[in-house]
């Protein structure tokens, strides 16, 4: 029989169970396949997605394949700050 100690370690354990559907299309680190996975689970329908930091739209992207490929509209967000004027400028597109 397990301790409670045991047990309640068990909990501070990590979870990676989705790292087993981690597959890039365009996001940097599997982050494609893992979102994939979750609205698979939990079985998504207004088909909306977000992104800050969204460079042009398709780089690095973890929202650029539902975008292109499942049919999502989307709201990307972009800052930028630049050091040569030292300001900040930024885009929001809607699709």
């Amino acid at each position: 029989m397990r301790s409670k100690e045991q047990s309640a370690n068990d909990n501070n354990k990590p979870n990676t169970w989705l790292n087993d559907f981690a597959r890039s299309v365009t996001s940097q680190g599997g982050e494609d396949g893992i979102i994939g996975k979750i609205l698979d689970v939990i079985s998504n329908t207004n088909k909306w997605c977000v992104e800050f930091g969204s460079w042009d739209g398709k780089k690095l992207s973890n929202t650029f394949n539902l975008i292109d490929k499942k049919d999502y509209s989307s709201v990307l967000s972009k800052n930028e700050i630049s050091n040569e004027f030292k300001s900040v400028t930024g885009f929001l597109t809607i699709k």
